[in-house]
């Protein structure tokens, strides 16, 4: 997840990985680089499940990390998601597969 993509679009939100930025209808967003990372490993893998070992493995290789960290940046991913958006619904384009994972809705 080290090479920095070009910018993409999902639905109404620009996507700007080497600066961090969310730009939507709502206004701007500046992203932790590591909520980047986890929209980045979701966007590539839109549609499917992604479990926590995928995003430990991904993302805090030979780190010992809590499942907390990657709910952390799940929720703080939707929060900024929905504000760059304008619209509240855009928290549910990361759906939650409860005991399974996650997974980015196309």
């Amino acid at each position: 997840m080290n090479a920095i993509a070009p910018n993409f679009r999902l639905q109404c939100l620009e996507i700007d990985p080497r600066d961090g930025r969310v730009t939507g209808p709502g206004g701007q967003e500046v992203l932790d680089p590591r909520v980047m990372e986890v929209l980045m490993l979701m966007t590539h893998r839109a549609g499917q499940l992604i479990t926590h070992e995928d995003f430990l493995d991904a993302l805090w290789p030979n780190r010992i990390v809590t499942d907390y960290a990657i709910y952390r940046c799940i929720c703080v991913l939707r929060k900024q998601l929905s504000r760059a958006a304008g619209d509240s619904r855009y928290r549910a384009l990361i759906e939650t597969l409860p005991k399974r994972g996650y997974r980015l809705r196309p």
